[in-house]
C-alpha cells in the first residue's frame, strides 16, 4: 500500500481521499482497504492524464455496484437451490402388476383347461371352509337368499337333470362361473362347459357329512357380481 501511495502526487492523494470519503459514506459496509487499493490502481492506470474526483468516484461506485449485484444474484440462487425441494416424478400405478412385471415374476393366469382335477379338489376344500365360516339363516327364505349370493367358484356339483342327455351324471368342480355357463373340471373327461339353463345341479356341501343341495340352473343365469347384490325372489317355481 505504501509503495502505491509513494507513486502518487499530492494532488492525486487529495483526490483519492475525497473519493474514498464519499464512497465510505455511501457504502459503509464496504472494506476501506479494498476501496483504497481499487482507487490507487485506477489512479495509476490513468496517471498520464488528469482525472477528476467525479471520474474516480464514478469508477469506484460502478465497481462496487457490480460486485454487490453479483453477490446478491449468487446469494439468491443459492437460497433458491437450497429451499427448492427436488420434485420426484411418479406415475400413477394400478394396483395390479403390469404385463412386464408379471413376465419377470413368471406369473400368469391359468386357463381352465390347464387346471387338473387334483387342483380342483383342493379348490373345493377351500370352498367348503368358506361356506362353513358363513353364518347361515335357519329359515328357508333366508338360507336361499344367502345361497344365491354365495360364490360358486370351487363348488363340487353333479348334474342330475339336463335337457342334453350327455350332461346327465357329470360330476366336477366349478373353476369358472359365468352368466349362463359353469366351467367344470371332471375326473375323467377334463374341462367341460355346462349351460345353467335347463339343468338341475346337486352340490356337495361338506365331505364328512356329504350334505347335498339341489340348485335349479335357470335361477343362477346372472353375472356373479350382480347376483351378490341383486334382490332374490323368494317364491320360485322349480320348473326345469
Amino acid at each position: 500500500m505504501s509503495e502505491l501511495l509513494s507513486k502518487l502526487q499530492n494532488s492525486q492523494k487529495v483526490k483519492l481521499l475525497l473519493s474514498l470519503n464519499n464512497i465510505v459514506e455511501k457504502y459503509p459496509d464496504q472494506d476501506t482497504e479494498s476501496l483504497t487499493k481499487e482507487a490507487l490502481r485506477h489512479l495509476l492506470q490513468n496517471a498520464s492524464t488528469s482525472i477528476s474526483d467525479d471520474e474516480i468516484l464514478q469508477g469506484l461506485t460502478k465497481k462496487i455496484y457490480l460486485n454487490k449485484n453479483i453477490n446478491t444474484f449468487i446469494k439468491r440462487k443459492v437460497e433458491q437451490s437450497n429451499s427448492a425441494k427436488p420434485k420426484i416424478k411418479c406415475r400413477r400405478r394400478n394396483k395390479e402388476l403390469s404385463a412386464q412385471e408379471k413376465r419377470a415374476l413368471h406369473i400368469r393366469r391359468r386357463r381352465p383347461e390347464e387346471v387338473s382335477y387334483s387342483d380342483a379338489i383342493t379348490l373345493w376344500q377351500h370352498w367348503c371352509a368358506y361356506v362353513e365360516r358363513m353364518e347361515w339363516h335357519q329359515d328357508r327364505d333366508g338360507f336361499n337368499a344367502q345361497l344365491n349370493r354365495a360364490d360358486m367358484n370351487g363348488v363340487l356339483l353333479n348334474i342330475i337333470r339336463a335337457k342334453n342327455p350327455s350332461h346327465v351324471g357329470m360330476k366336477g368342480v366349478v373353476v369358472m362361473d359365468r352368466k349362463c355357463t359353469f366351467t367344470i373340471v371332471t375326473e375323467k373327461s377334463g374341462t367341460k362347459i355346462i349351460p345353467k339353463a335347463g339343468c338341475v345341479f346337486e352340490i356337495f356341501w361338506t365331505k364328512p357329512d356329504e350334505k347335498k343341495i339341489q340348485l335349479f340352473g335357470k335361477y343362477f343365469c346372472i353375472r356373479p357380481e350382480e347376483r351378490a347384490t341383486r334382490r332374490v325372489r323368494l317364491i320360485m317355481v322349480p320348473i326345469l
